[in-house]
């Protein structure tokens, strides 16, 4: 028997929007069910194939002793002199460089409790969400910097509980609420996603998984921001997947991340690639994230949501850059309905009163 089970969100408002369809064959087997699960990270079809298909076969997840020995060669901001730091790395200028290393241990504790609290309180929610896309591809001696596009919708995301760990799942659709995905790899693009996120890094159980560095105070935006550096460790940290139709590598980051002194919330969040990874043609991987409080009345409880992201690769000569905006997030409750496929069946039959 086929059966297709359709969940459909519902806003605070009267609004409905359908996210998700998932098709499900039940046999003497048992029920299963084929679901796609958005990953963070970046999805790319290989720019060699030939109209960027991707492939139908899960990709090959790289194990070359090389991609450790690329990590293992790193030189990360968190141990770079601080004048270079500022001169050529992530937007620093007008920092106050902290004369010593005493304030970091009790930042870390409030940025960590922060973080487990924002995972602790989260709740599904959905966001107006703008993506310009852009993609500089080389031809020959020249990069053709015409391909664009634009997609405006909603962007949903769900906690879901897999093997007894929380996990982040997103989806997206169009102004109309049906499904669509991000006009990625058949496109000529680059699919991004995960943002909600990835605050994670800064999580008290994964704190032990990076070293850390603070560099000082900052305005930014017109709060005073403390700056922390951090390099997550090799042999140590959870990467996350850079995948394309033929491979999928392990990523390793490194970044810097804003801190509004008074509430020790995330405000900005930059990640870079921990070192290139040559073997696959990865050079550069950089993310820029800013966060803004979000107030949700019916709950009475704040949470600290993405509102601009920037994303730009440099995947074998090609660049690509990624804009997301999101205004207007709201709560959503889900509930499912089961829809039977094939014929309508048959009323039964009044029994025979005899």
């Amino acid at each position: 028997m086929w059966c297709s089970v359709q969940k459909h969100i519902q806003y605070e408002t009267a609004r409905r929007l359908t996210i998700l369809a998932i098709r499900c064959v039940v046999g003497t087997g048992g029920l299963a069910t084929l679901l796609l699960v958005c990953s963070v990270g970046a999805i790319l079809a290989d720019p060699v194939s030939q109209a960027g298909e991707v492939s139908a076969q899960a990709p090959t997840q790289v194990s070359d002793p090389s991609v450790t020995a690329s990590y293992q060669q790193a030189h990360p901001y968190v141990d770079w002199p601080i004048q270079q730091l500022i001169k050529t790395g992530p937007k620093l200028k007008g920092l106050e460089v902290a004369p010593d290393q005493d304030a970091l241990p009790s930042l870390l504790k409030e940025i960590g409790e922060n973080v487990d609290s924002f995972f602790h309180n989260f709740v599904a929610t959905t966001a107006r969400e703008q993506i310009h896309q852009a993609a500089a591809i080389p031809r020959g001696s020249w990069m053709d910097v015409s391909d664009s596009n634009y997609q405006d919708g909603y962007y949903v995301v769900l906690m879901i509980s897999r093997g007894g760990q929380d996990q982040f799942d997103e989806y997206r659709t169009d102004l109309q609420g049906k499904p669509v995905e991000s006009a990625g790899s058949r496109q000529g693009f680059l699919l991004t996603r995960g943002f909600a996120g990835s605050e994670v890094l800064l999580h008290s159980s994964r704190q032990p998984e990076s070293t850390f560095r603070y560099l000082g105070r900052q305005s930014k935006a017109g709060n005073q921001c403390d700056v922390i550096a951090f390099a997550q460790r090799v042999g140590r940290a959870t990467p996350i997947g850079f995948t394309t139709s033929r491979v999928s590598v392990p990523v390793l980051e490194q970044g810097v991340v804003w801190i509004d002194s008074a509430t020790h919330q995330i405000t900005c969040m930059q990640t870079d690639l921990l070192a290139p990874l040559t073997q696959i043609g990865l050079q550069i991987s950089r993310t820029e994230i800013e966060y803004a409080p979000v107030h949700f009345t019916a709950l009475d409880r704040t949470l600290w949501l993405p509102v601009k992201v920037k994303v730009v690769v440099n995947f074998r000569g090609a660049v690509y850059t990624n804009r997301h905006e999101y205004s207007d997030w709201r709560l959503f409750n889900v509930d499912t309905k089961e829809v039977h496929d094939g014929p309508p069946l048959e009323p039964k039959k009044p029994a025979d009163k005899r």
